[in-house]
């Protein structure tokens, strides 16, 4: 059974492209990954359980998407405003 954690690739593919002036930032899926990972743990000794809501009060950004994935990667609910 495939889980949102298992559908992210680890290769080094582009995931995401944010165009930050004057500098873009690029984002490969291992990093994405092993950033969206990281928050996730964190989030787990935060005692941030499955089905707990999370209030993700940050500017789109990278930080909102990785924010967003490990609280989704941590089974619980992502609630941006």
């Amino acid at each position: 059974m495939a889980t949102l954690s298992t559908t992210i690739p680890t290769d080094g593919g582009t995931a995401i492209i944010i165009p930050n002036k004057p500098d873009p930032l690029a984002i490969s899926y291992a990093q994405l990954h092993s950033h969206v990972s990281a928050f996730q743990e964190k989030l787990a000794q935060l005692g941030i359980a499955p089905q707990d809501a999370v209030s993700i009060t940050l500017p789109n950004s990278y930080e909102f998407i990785v924010a967003f994935l490990a609280a989704s990667w941590q089974r619980a609910i992502a609630a941006p405003p």
